[in-house]
């Protein structure tokens, strides 16, 4: 009866992470689309905005292409251990 506790929480634990992951990259995605989008902008109308600024906004879009590696990699792993808890689940039936 404990093990059932146990695994009912390490599964409601598990599927929290990957929710979790899962809108940290939707929030991560939006906010390089918005950076993109203000990049392509600056093509169009160099004159309204500086080297400077533009500088920046690429930056920030390298960094937010990284997080959104990482946090792919991080969702992928919580979706592995939640295979793993059901299958574990599923060979207990």
């Amino acid at each position: 009866m404990n093990d059932k506790k146990y695994d009912t929480e390490m599964m409601a634990a598990i599927r929290f992470k990957y929710r979790q992951s899962s809108q940290n990259l939707s929030d991560l995605t939006k906010k390089l689309e918005n950076v993109n989008l203000e990049l392509m902008q600056a093509k169009n109308y160099t004159k309204e905005m500086s080297y400077k600024q533009y500088k920046r906004l690429k930056e920030e879009a390298e960094e937010l292409t990284e997080a959104i590696r990482i946090e792919t990699i991080a969702r992928n792993v919580w979706d592995e251990a939640r295979e793993v808890c059901m299958n574990v689940v599923d060979d207990e039936n």
